[in-house]
């Protein structure tokens, strides 16, 4: 059995069972979305440019280390993003 209790017009309480979940929805922001799909472009072009010359080894060798570390850490920032900009579209906690 679920029952329901809000805190505000948007969030709420959910009670299932002996479990309770706070639903929080967010805040739909089109401006924040276009910014955020601008810059995950920008981020894929970055991220595809670095691999083809980490591949074709165009690179001096004292570069290559330090671009493998570099694009890891790129990675996991744009994932992030992806993830924030999947929370704008249709996400709550």
């Amino acid at each position: 059995m679920t029952t329901e209790k809000y805190i505000t017009d948007k969030s709420h309480l959910e009670y299932t069972g002996d479990k309770l979940h706070i639903v929080i929805p967010s805040k739909k922001s089109p401006f924040l979305f276009l910014v955020m799909v601008i810059w995950l472009i920008g981020w894929a072009l970055v991220e595809l440019i670095t691999i083809r010359a980490l591949l074709t080894e165009e690179l001096q060798t004292e570069m290559t280390f330090f671009l493998y570390y570099w694009l890891a850490f790129w990675t996991v920032g744009g994932l992030f993003s992806v993830l924030i900009l999947l929370w704008l579209v249709a996400g709550k906690v």
